[in-house]
């Protein structure tokens, strides 16, 4: 009777042990799908677009003011450029602080826009020799707001 009662726990043991792995399977399995249901691994995608440049169209319409009643148009002053209408220029050697385009020709008038090295205007009126320099009306270009009268001395021809 011993040998059946041995063996009888050996099964109950055994059977309890199944089920005792056979339960922890289940909750790893459910664990597992679980964890990937509530949390997928997603490809992380980075879309880079080039930045939006609008380009102007180039103005024609603009017309230099008369010249200030200071003002002489009495030929080239030593040292002076002398430019064309309708030529471009570029702003150069201000080191940074900008040619000041003014309202009228001279340094007392009123500044519309300081214009930085490197940038173009077309040449549009001029030239008035006044206060230290050969002063030029010029437009931007691109954008017909941007123009006043500025000093020679900070400009340079450039090819159109």
């Amino acid at each position: 009777m011993s040998i059946f009662k041995h063996e009888r726990k050996a099964i109950i043991i055994g059977t309890a042990a199944g089920v005792a792995v056979f339960l922890l399977l289940v909750m790893i399995a459910a664990a597992t799908r679980f964890s990937r249901a509530t949390s997928p691994v997603q490809p992380t995608i980075v879309m880079i677009y080039p930045e939006f440049v609008n380009t102007p169209i180039p103005v024609t319409d603009v017309e230099a003011p008369a010249f200030p009643a200071n003002g002489t148009d009495n030929g080239q002053m030593a040292g002076q450029q002398v430019f064309s209408m309708g030529q471009w220029v570029q702003v150069t050697g201000t080191e940074g602080l900008g040619l000041r385009l003014r309202t009228e020709a001279g340094i007392e008038a009123t500044i519309v826009l300081v214009a930085l090295d490197n940038e173009l205007f077309e040449v549009r009126g001029g030239p008035v020799d006044l206060d230290t320099g050969r002063w030029w009306f010029l437009v931007n270009p691109y954008d017909a707001s941007q123009a006043g009268w500025a000093d020679d001395r900070y400009l340079r021809e450039v090819e159109n």
